[in-house]
Parts: C-alpha cells; structure tokens; sequence
C-alpha cells in the first residue's frame, strides 16, 4: 500500500501491526460490489455504473502512475468496496507488484488473480503489465452491465483459462449496450495487450459518455423493480425506441431490469446536473 500512496478512490490503511497481520483499515459501509451485484442482486442504475467504473478507472490510473507502475493484477467485484456515499474503493493489494521487472513471477500457482477477470498472458506466464488491469475492469465492467458472475457457465477456473487464454473467446456483448461502451469493452479485451487501452484513456472516454447525456445519475444501487415500474419505463422509452427496447430489456438476462431506452430517456427528460469531474 505504500507504494501506491494515498487516493480517494483506493481504500485507506490506518494502522498496521508488524508484529501479526493485522491491519485497520477504512470503515466501507456496503461491503464490497460482488455482494451487492450477486449476493443481494442489487443493480446500479445506469448513471452510478458509469460513476462506479468512473471511479475504479480513476484508482487504477492512480497505480499506474507510480514510479515504477503498481500492477494491481487480482481486480474483481470483491475487491472494490463500496462506501455510505456511493462511491467505491479499490481493496486488496496482496498481489499488486510494482512492476521493476519485465516479468513479474509469483512462486504460488494459485496467486495469480482471480480466473475469470485475468488476461490472456497473465494465463500463460505472459509478461504482466499495467494492461492485464484494464482486461480485468473490461470484465467487471460487463457484471456492472449484465448483473451476472463472467463465465459463471464453467465449472473450474481452468475453463476459464482454456476458453480465454487458448480458444481467445470472449463475453458476449449484452444486446441494447451502447456503441461507445460496447466500443470500450472489446477494446480493454484485445489479446493484443499493447492494443489495450491506458486507464489514462478509459477515464477520458468514460467522461465523455457522460457529457454526450448518453448517461445520467439517475439513482443509487436498486433492487429489481416491479412490473408497473417496467411497465412505466417501457411507456416512457415510446414506439420510436420498441426495438432498442426489447434489446434492452435483454440485459442480464433472467433478471428484472430496466431497458436501456427508458433509463436513457428518463435521464434525458430530467436531466440532472453532471457531477464536476475530479
């Protein structure tokens, strides 16, 4: 954690004993975005997902900037931690390496993050960068999307690995997600690392989604409305938007959620003010 230093968005160590592993850290007070998403099936409107991916880019570029870069290299859901205010905190440096070599080895076989958020290379023993964080906030960028666990049809993490380190698949892009979004996902999952976008970038083109009014803050973490909730959305997204609609509605499949359209529209009408970005 010293090597990464101090950053709203990364969660703060306050005392630390050298003596037992012991550390205090920063209260949070929803826990972390995997129970939210998968234990009490919660959903962010769609404003507070770009505000959430807002603000574990933000952290991520924060590590990369270091001297020499911190390659956090185990991002997931449970280590992004979600405060009283909304907003969220990267957690759990425990493999985080700065990278002062060209390949950063593990002697533990099972240290290598979590399988369904690695890269390709990190699969294969691959030189490990600061874009093997940007595969994985591609992945939990989608469970934002989707509200579903990423390859939650495989059994073993080495499914996982055969399917995306060998076979080079990749999730499916949910129907009704946006272009510029859609664009962004398959980006941050080029095999190519070098082809992957810096979290420089990510937060460029996160921001300006938002002022392009694709997105506004439309409300905090949400359980599944009810059906004359869908039933209002669908009446406000109108006849002219049915078929982006249906797509929509596509979106975590199995799950009750509001379309794309009638959260885009219902945003356009009431357009609330943008935060200031920081």
């Amino acid at each position: 954690m010293a090597a990464v230093g101090r950053h709203p968005r990364i969660i703060g160590v306050r005392a630390a004993c050298l003596e037992q592993p012991l550390a205090v850290v920063q209260e949070l007070a929803h826990g972390s975005l995997h129970d939210q998403l998968h234990t009490l099936r919660l959903r962010p409107q769609y404003g507070l997902l770009m505000q959430l991916a807002e603000d574990v880019a933000s952290a991520l570029e924060h590590c990369h900037a270091q001297r020499p870069p911190v390659v956090h290299r185990d991002l997931s859901g449970r280590n992004v931690l979600l405060g009283g205010d909304g907003r969220a905190r990267l957690a759990d440096f425990g493999l985080a390496a700065a990278k002062r070599r060209t390949f950063l080895s593990t002697d533990k076989a099972g240290a290598l993050g979590t399988a369904a958020y690695m890269a390709p290379e990190a699969m294969t023993a691959g030189q490990i960068t600061e874009r093997c964080d940007v595969f994985g906030f591609g992945v939990l960028l989608w469970e934002l999307l989707t509200g579903r666990q990423a390859w939650e049809e495989y059994d073993s993490p080495l499914q996982v690995i055969f399917a995306v380190g060998v076979e080079r698949r990749r999730l499916p892009i949910p129907p009704g997600c946006p272009p510029a979004l859609a664009k962004l996902l398959k980006e941050c999952w080029r095999h190519n690392a070098p082809l992957r976008p810096s979290f420089t970038e990510v937060l460029q083109r996160l921001r300006q989604m938002q002022r392009a009014d694709q997105f506004q803050l439309v409300g905090p973490l949400v359980p599944a409305p009810a059906a004359s909730e869908k039933a209002a959305a669908r009446a406000t997204s109108g006849s002219a938007a049915s078929s982006s609609s249906k797509a929509g509605s596509q979106l975590g499949k199995g799950r009750r959620i509001l379309p794309v359209s009638a959260v885009a529209a219902a945003s356009r009408a009431a357009r609330p003010p943008l935060p200031a970005s920081s």
